[in-house]
């Protein structure tokens, strides 16, 4: 049985995750070691794992900013009720 891998461009995992390309790149950059690819340069290819290690990042990346977000609401009652 011959078994075909699905490969993706930097620009189509973008496109998947809703995300600017720029951003897709950034990731790229700061972490490479967690994204498995195939080829170099222009021709690198990303596995389906590299596209779930972006889909995890870009979910822990919410919810941190959702923990930030009710730190500084909490934050806000309590000054107010203090005044």
């Amino acid at each position: 049985m011959l078994y075909i891998m699905k490969l993706y461009t930097i620009a189509k995992m973008a496109e998947i995750l809703k995300v600017p390309e720029s951003t897709a790149r950034y990731y790229r950059d700061r972490h490479s070691e967690y994204l498995p690819f195939i080829g170099s340069g222009r021709k690198r290819r990303y596995k389906k794992q590299a596209l779930e290690a972006y889909y995890n990042k870009r979910d822990s990346k919410d919810q941190d900013i959702n923990n930030r977000v009710k730190a500084l609401e909490e934050e806000i009652r309590s000054l107010k009720a203090s005044i």
